[in-house]
């Protein structure tokens, strides 16, 4: 018995939305699926309405992640939000043909900042016996965009689906404490610094950074930035 089913696969960002608008470099974002029949590219592309999901206090069966988004709030408990898909929010969909009950594998590679690729891969079980599928593959990462400034070491520090670290909005969801960043330098007299970053308020867009005196800036053989996420164990290296 052979089946035609659709399959939809949705990629988020670990602790946060779905790489879709705001991601970095989202239109070289590539889903593919490998089973008996052959490998098969599904379409992951962004158009004028496309959303990125909508996060809400209310799970809905059917529709939200079961992937939460922890909003830390300077206590233990932090408080539970869920993401929820509509019409408009970004997926890879395809048709398939299921002839048999077999094991296929989903793959995703995205773009990072450093010019190297995140791959993602699940497998799936597939059956005649079923015509709809919907999966959800999870990226965990953060991105991390240098922000060169004279004396200052400033890096912006991003979730995967490119959502901002803001306070006090409507949309700070990722709470500026809830991140470690620093650099880590070596001088042209082979000492190696390793200095913590501040978020800056004043900007309150994502930015992290720290003063550097201008003897040392001009004497940086090699830098690099990391960042962590507390709650989530997200975490990324940038080589600048």
């Amino acid at each position: 018995m052979n089946t035609k089913a659709i399959l939809k696969v949705y990629l988020q960002a670990l602790g946060g939305k779905f790489l879709g608008p705001n991601a970095y470099h989202k239109d070289h974002i590539v889903v593919t699926l490998s089973y008996s029949e052959g490998i098969f590219h599904l379409p992951y592309q962004v158009l004028s309405t496309t959303d990125d999901g909508n996060i809400g206090d209310s799970f809905t069966p059917g529709s939200s992640s079961c992937m939460p988004i922890l909003q830390m709030n300077g206590s233990d408990t932090p408080k539970v939000n869920y993401l929820t898909s509509d019409v408009n929010t970004i997926h890879g969909s395809l048709s398939v043909l299921i002839a048999r009950e077999e094991t296929a594998t989903l793959t995703a590679t995205i773009p990072k900042p450093d010019g190297q690729l995140l791959t993602i891969s699940q497998s799936i079980a597939l059956s005649p016996l079923q015509t709809s599928y919907e999966v959800n593959l999870i990226v965990p990462g953060l991105v991390l965009i240098p922000d060169p400034q004279p004396g200052s070491l400033a890096v912006f520090v991003e979730m995967m689906c490119g959502c901002k670290i803001t306070q006090g909005t409507p949309k700070s969801f990722w709470p500026h404490e809830d991140f470690d960043v620093w650099a880590v330098f070596s001088l042209t007299n082979e000492m190696v610094l390793r200095v913590p970053l501040q978020f800056d308020l004043q900007s309150n867009n994502s930015l992290f950074i720290a003063p550097v005196l201008a003897e040392q800036q001009a004497e940086i053989m090699q830098l690099s930035y990391y960042a962590r996420q507390k709650s989530t164990g997200n975490y990324a290296v940038l080589a600048v």
